[in-house]
């Protein structure tokens, strides 16, 4: 985030659950001791909220996990990406990605052992709440539904959109027009079937953007945008 300050990311449409209501199955080690392990343990049970099937911990439990102060944790919160930053309430929470990939760095570090192996084990603990088995199960079953209805995606947005021409060139779309996803599946499949992530495109417009040399995510397909106005075929 930029100057320390944190958008708020709140869904309308989903409510935060507490790690507590899920079933967690945390690692044990013999490396820490027993108290240091139940204080990361609690720190994530405490902190953690799934938004949807997404996994975040809150900011206040940082300290803790990343064995840092405060004063640390909030650099760490400040320098995050706006995405990997969720605000319920007065709490700004820090998204288990981007935590993750903090535990890597300070790993490799040059940290005491026992430094390192408390990142480890907070690692762990991070990782067997992230990947509970409900949440796990909610993955699959919305990637079952992606699956599902992508075959049919097209010509559903299409038809809600009335559309007749591609939404670049303004060319008829006579029947063959496309849906293009802003951001790939591959990369993002969550925004699969988010119409804000949809445009109808021509069969040509479809192609001549995939055989560029762009980059093939939303930065790039913005700039095939810009570029493709006022190429359209002369008659």
């Amino acid at each position: 985030m930029n100057n320390g300050s944190t958008e708020v990311r709140k869904s309308k449409e989903l409510v935060p659950r507490k790690a507590d209501e899920f079933k967690i199955e945390f690692p044990q080690t013999d490396a820490i001791e027993e108290k240091v392990q139940k204080q990361i343990q609690d720190a994530v049970i405490d902190g953690g909220i799934a938004v949807g099937n997404k996994t975040y911990i809150n900011g206040k439990k940082l300290p803790i996990l990343l064995n840092t102060d405060k004063k640390g944790a909030q650099i760490v919160l400040n320098d995050a990406p706006n995405d990997d930053v969720y605000q319920n309430g007065a709490d700004d929470y820090l998204s288990t990605p981007h935590l993750q990939k903090e535990f890597s760095k300070r790993r490799e570090q040059p940290r005491s052992l026992l430094e390192r192996e408390h990142l480890k084990y907070a690692s762990d603990c991070v990782e067997a709440f992230s990947n509970n088995s409900q949440l796990c199960k909610e993955r699959t079953l919305q990637s079952d539904k992606i699956r599902k209805e992508r075959p049919r995606l097209g010509a559903k947005t299409i038809g809600k959109r009335k559309a007749t021409a591609g939404e670049l060139s303004g060319e008829p779309l006579n029947g063959k027009g496309e849906v293009h996803h802003i951001t790939r599946v591959a990369d993002c499949p969550e925004k699969a079937l988010n119409s804000e992530n949809l445009v109808v495109l021509t069969h040509d417009e479809h192609s001549e953007f995939h055989s560029s040399k762009y980059q093939q995510d939303a930065s790039g397909f913005q700039e095939f945008k810009k570029n493709f106005k006022g190429k359209k075929k002369d008659k």
